[in-house]
């Protein structure tokens, strides 16, 4: 693995960690105020996108990792700016909010591992797996009929802990996948015979 790709594999298993890391902050101290706990937030998912859209732009073109990088960096930068200025206006849209985006990077990881899959990538499914209880979280986020402040604290935290765990297991797989070789840039060896 050059140097490229193993440092873009291990900022994504860094920014797992930290979206984990906020997750366990926000569960941990539920009473920060709310335009601390949006600015932080905002901070992050900012931070969050200008390393996508960095990791696209430099990424090797046959990365499942970096597929939807673009997209994803855009998205996260609005949503990050949007937390940052005008907090207080988010608030009754703000599990919504968040759920959507963790939302978007679960089906995201959903469809590389899928991706995975048919490249015949070992692993595939340990990513699959925590895609699909990522989204499912998500959407119970978004969806959820009781909404009191404490429920969607505590469950924003929780999402952003799976979304962090995923994002560490589909860097994982990664490595793993690259390390066994398993790289659709890699030559096919043949033997020619001639034919008389």
């Amino acid at each position: 693995m050059d140097k490229l790709k193993e440092r873009s594999v291990f900022a994504n298993i860094a920014v797992g960690i930290l979206y984990a890391a906020l997750g366990a902050v926000i569960i941990l101290y539920p009473a920060m105020t709310t335009v601390v706990l949006f600015r932080i937030l905002g901070v992050f998912i900012l931070i969050h996108g200008i390393f996508k859209i960095a990791a696209y732009v430099m990424r090797d073109p046959y990365s499942l990792l970096h597929r939807f990088d673009l997209a994803l960096g855009i998205f996260s930068v609005t949503v990050g700016f949007i937390f940052i200025i005008s907090p207080m206006q988010t608030l009754s849209w703000l599990a919504f909010i968040v759920g959507g985006f963790v939302l978007l990077n679960g089906l995201v990881t959903l469809q590389t591992s899928c991706d995975g899959f048919r490249f015949g990538l070992k692993y595939w499914y340990f990513s699959f797996i925590s895609a699909l209880i990522t989204v499912l979280c998500a959407l119970f986020l978004m969806f959820a009929p009781a909404r009191s402040a404490s429920f969607i604290t505590t469950f924003i935290g929780i999402s952003l802990i799976l979304s962090g765990i995923e994002k560490t297991v589909i860097a994982i797989v990664t490595i793993i996948n690259r390390k066994k070789g398993s790289n659709p840039k890699d030559p096919i060896e043949v033997d020619f015979t001639d034919v008389k």
